[in-house]
């Protein structure tokens, strides 16, 4: 079992990642006075890290935690699970 510190770094890269990519992207739209998105497609390296999760916890489970749920916060709204809730609520499914 891949240990809780190593999952949490790796979600919180790939969560780093993207924010760091929107405001990339906010920027160079500013600049350029443009409305189009301009993010780098980092989906190779994301997917990859995600396919070595899925080797402890399931796919599909770990795809909606980060896209549909916006890392545990889908609105400004919700509760927030952070990735350590969400590693120790997986780690107890797969028992």
């Amino acid at each position: 079992m891949i240990e809780k510190d190593k999952f949490v770094f790796a979600l919180e890269a790939i969560q780093q990642q993207m924010h760091k990519d929107k405001m990339n992207s906010a920027l160079i739209q500013e600049a350029f006075s443009i409305n189009e998105d301009f993010l780098y497609d980092n989906s190779l390296i994301i997917r990859q890290i995600i396919d070595l999760l899925a080797i402890w916890f399931d796919k599909d489970t770990l795809n909606h935690y980060i896209f549909d749920l916006n890392f545990g916060k889908p609105s400004p709204d919700s509760e927030c699970e952070t990735i350590g809730e969400f590693y120790e609520r997986l780690t107890k499914q797969n028992k």
